[in-house]
Parts: C-alpha cells; sequence; structure tokens
C-alpha cells in the first residue's frame, strides 16, 4: 500500500492496470450467464472457460514476444484500444440478436484473442513496474497489484451479475470496452509523463532475432544458476496445482452433504470463494510486508504444515473449521507468489524479465488444470474422500522431501 501511495509512477501503472482487470473479469459472469441458458450449457461453458485459460498457459510465448518488443508504449496503449473494440463487437452481435451457437462461438474467439492481447500486454507492463519501483520494492507492488487482483475481481463479477439487472448483455459488453478505454487513457497520459519509458532500454536488434526456443533455454539456465530457486518454483508449482484442485472438491462435497451448507448451496460457494480471495489478498497486502523476512522455503512448509491438517479436517465435515483452517494457507500462497517474483526479477536478465516470469507463470497454469481433472476424476469414479487421501499423501511427501532437502543444505 504504501509503493501505491507515494510513488505516483507505480499508482498510474496500477490503475491501468486494475481497469484491464475490470475489463477480464465485468463480462465473465455475464457470459457465463448467458450461456447457461441455452441448450448444452455445460459444453458452452466449456468453450467460454477454455478461452479464458488457454491465454494464460502460453504466457512465456507473449512474455517473448513483449520482451522482443522496442515501442511498447504504443503497443500497451493499442492492445488496450483493440480490446475495448473486441467488446464493442461483441455488443453489436448482441444488438444483431445473432443466437444460438454462432453467438457462443464467436464470443469464445474474441474473448480468446482478447485474452490473448491481455497476456502480452502483462509482459509490456511487468518490467515498467520493476523500472519504476525499483527491485527493493517490487516484492510490495507485486503483492499489491494481487491483492487488488482478487478484490476487483470478486467486486467485478458481483458487479457484472447485479448490472444485467438493470442493462442488456449488448449495453454490458459496451460498459466492458469502457473500462478497456479508459486503461489505454491512463497509459497514454503515463507515457506522455514518462518518455523515456516509452522505448524497451532492454532491446536490441540481435535479441529479437533469437528463437523462443533459445530464449526459454537460456531463461531455464539463469534459474538453474541460482541456488535452490528452481526447487522452490517446483514446489511452489506442485502447491498450486494440490491448491487448484481443492475448491472443486469442496464444492462437490458441499453438493453431497447438507451439513456443510449454511444457509443455501449458493451463498455456501460464494462463502468458500470470499475465503479463499480474501486471504490471497490479504497475503499480498499484509504478507509481503511484515513476513518479508521470512524465507520463502519456510513459507512452504507452513504452507504444507496448514494443508496436511486441514484434509483430516475436511473429512469431519464442519465447514467453519474448514474455512478457518484456509485461511493461513491462502494467505501464505497469497505471500510467496510475489516474493518468488521478486526473486525471479533480481536474477533473470532484464532484456528476458517477461519470457522468464512467463514461463513461471505457464507453469504454475499449466498444471492446475491437470491437477484438477486428475483429482475431479477420482472424486466422481470413487468419492471425494479417496481424493482428499491423495491430496493428504501428495502433501506428506512434498513436505518429507522439502525438510529433507533443507535439512542436508544445512
Amino acid at each position: 500500500m504504501d509503493v501505491f501511495i507515494h510513488n505516483r509512477a507505480f499508482r498510474q501503472l496500477s490503475l491501468a492496470n486494475f481497469f484491464s482487470m475490470v475489463g477480464d473479469k465485468l463480462f465473465y459472469l455475464a457470459m457465463m450467464t448467458y450461456v447457461s441458458t441455452l441448450p448444452n450449457a455445460q459444453l458452452a461453458i466449456g468453450l467460454i472457460t477454455a478461452s479464458e485459460l488457454i491465454p494464460q498457459m502460453f504466457s512465456s510465448y507473449t512474455g517473448y514476444l513483449a520482451d522482443s518488443t522496442r515501442k511498447r508504449a504504443r503497443f500497451l496503449i493499442l492492445s488496450d484500444l483493440f480490446r475495448s473494440g473486441i467488446y464493442l463487437l461483441v455488443g453489436s452481435l448482441f444488438v444483431l440478436d445473432v443466437t444460438g451457437w454462432f453467438i457462443i462461438g464467436a464470443i469464445a474467439l474474441l474473448n480468446l484473442i482478447s485474452d490473448f492481447y491481455g497476456t502480452y500486454a502483462s509482459g509490456l507492463r511487468q518490467p515498467l513496474i520493476v523500472r519504476v519501483t525499483g527491485e527493493s520494492e517490487f516484492v510490495q507492488a507485486s503483492g499489491f497489484t494481487q491483492s487488488m487482483s482478487q478484490i476487483l475481481s470478486i467486486m467485478a463479477q458481483f458487479a457484472g451479475a447485479s448490472l444485467l439487472f438493470i442493462v442488456t448483455y449488448a449495453q454490458l459488453a459496451v460498459v466492458n470496452a469502457l473500462t478497456f478505454f479508459l486503461s489505454g487513457t491512463i497509459m497514454f497520459l503515463f507515457f506522455k509523463q514518462h518518455k523515456k519509458l516509452s522505448i524497451n532500454e532492454h532491446f536490441s536488434s540481435e535479441q529479437s532475432q533469437q528463437s523462443f526456443r533459445k530464449v526459454i533455454i537460456t531463461s531455464i539456465h539463469t534459474l538453474k544458476d541460482e541456488t535452490s530457486l528452481l526447487g522452490v518454483i517446483s514446489a511452489v508449482v506442485f502447491l498450486n496445482g494440490m491448491l487448484s484442485s481443492l475448491v472443486p472438491i469442496l464444492q462437490m462435497l458441499i453438493v453431497a452433504d447438507k451439513r456443510l451448507i449454511v444457509g443455501s448451496y449458493g451463498f455456501t460457494l460464494v462463502l468458500l470463494n470470499v475465503t479463499v480471495s480474501a486471504s490471497l489478498a490479504l497475503g499480498g497486502l499484509l504478507g509481503t510486508k511484515y513476513l518479508k523476512n521470512v524465507s520463502l522455503k519456510q513459507l512452504i512448509v507452513f504452507c504444507l504444515v496448514s494443508i496436511c491438517l486441514l484434509l483430516p479436517v475436511i473429512l469431519t465435515h464442519k465447514i467453519f473449521a474448514i474455512l478457518l483452517l484456509l485461511v493461513p494457507i491462502y494467505f501464505l500462497v497469497g505471500t510467496m507468489i510475489p516474493k518468488l517474483t521478486g526473486w525471479i526479477v533480481s536474477v533473470a536478465e532484464k532484456e528476458k524479465l517477461a519470457t522468464t516470469i512467463g514461463m513461471v507463470n505457464t507453469l504454475l497454469i499449466g498444471l492446475a488444470p491437470l491437477a484438477t481433472f486428475v483429482v475431479v476424476a477420482i472424486s466422481s469414479l470413487f468419492s471425494p474422500e479417496w481424493a482428499i487421501y491423495l491430496l493428504l499423501i501428495s502433501s506428506l511427501f512434498l513436505l518429507i522431501v522439502h525438510v529433507i532437502k533443507k535439512s542436508r543444505v544445512k
């Protein structure tokens, strides 16, 4: 929070980023609401979900493109304006009263293109944040951005659902387009005041001619050269995979057991999602500040111990105990991600920064759906309890391996 208040340049970048985040999330729930009313709704929801997920899995490649971009100001502004135009086009589809699978396919495709541009713009913006905050304040800045992302995600989706009571889908698409236009306007004003930042200072023609494969190999070697960093990344990736499958299991348990329901199924899900998002936000906002002297390895151990305590409690079907134990887990995750990003920023080659961060994000995001698929399949074929046992064994194994490695280093 301090860096946001006292650093004007970071504040401008953050505001642009926040409007872009709202644009990403605002229309998502509305799209899901619309497709849920159609025949074969599950397939339609799968298409929309895939259009959200696929661009994130190519973060390393869009990061590579961002690192190879010399005139980043032009492309940052144009990407926001282009995404604004995409949602105006989505709005026109609703005005033309296009129905059926054509509009679902068109919306999914346009959303896919928009999110690809979003990941590219994120790669362009990341080195800018490092430049205006400095490496010493980057972790807190990254934590603040992550926290606001969680808070704005909840608010934007709630706002999208609420606005549908008073506006049409077409009008909501126009509102969504406006958020991207505002983001682009803020970036235009930012670069007008900071002209030196409009050009990628680490760009070179030689670098732009390097293949994606060669840049990735170089980035991996850079991470390997930093003692224990690759091991920490691997642990965080596995942690993220396990936790991504935890919420779907809880949702399945809540459906099957009325003892887990607080008021109604819908309210219980809201309670679960708010607990997770609020804990992540607090971790990014407070954990990065007050746990800055705690190493990532220690945070990983604390998180694994918390997971091992949570999983047996889930089998007792006590919802408030479950929610209470979710808080420290996601608080620690919310602290770890910015600290890990800060560590990567401190060792990565500046001309390959977006590629390196994108590569790690791809690993984090790529394993999550695979882990979720495996765990949900076990829950469906056998029972959610079997999936809980699998997660408990995996957590204990990872904890033992991490503790053994830590003792060997000592």
